[in-house]
């Protein structure tokens, strides 16, 4: 549910706020928290974009309202705190791998070509088309969405 927050800012994405009414419906209960400034719909995406006054209203207060709006259960305490769930702390570290792969097989790839070693340039851009595929698998969901 919870996209990305910061201080004063929050988004909020869920399929369900691809339809206009519950967008809009859920966009009014937020204004109607006190501290709640300003809401922005994005019905493309299905997200809100929150900006609230920390000294008013806490993150809290918003998501348990927009889950009870939603109907989802999420444990805010753990978003709240920035906890990482072991599932969490996986998916970070899986991409972290990804990324670095891809960035260190590459650089490989591009000196081993500049060097004129083809079976080490070969194998660097391999082994970068492998994280890429694997980068790609994990933000599937956001390119098709």
């Amino acid at each position: 549910m919870i996209v990305s927050f910061i201080d004063g800012r929050l988004r909020i994405r869920d399929v369900s706020l691809k339809y206009p009414s519950t967008a809009e419906n859920l966009r009014k209960v937020l204004l109607d928290i006190k501290g709640v400034s300003e809401v922005e719909t994005n019905r493309r995406v299905g997200s809100l974009l929150v900006i609230y006054d920390k000294a008013v209203t806490g993150i809290t207060k918003i998501v348990e309202a927009a889950s009870a709006y939603l109907n989802i259960k999420e444990r805010t305490k753990d978003i709240v705190q920035r906890k990482r769930t072991p599932a969490v702390a996986k998916k970070l570290i899986v991409r972290r791998a990804s990324n670095i792969g891809m960035i260190l097989s590459l650089a490989t790839s591009v000196i081993a070509a500049i060097v004129g070693v083809k079976g080490l340039h070969i194998a660097a851009g391999t082994a970068f088309l492998l994280f890429f595929v694997a980068h790609f698998a994990q933000h599937k969901e956001k390119v098709f969405l």
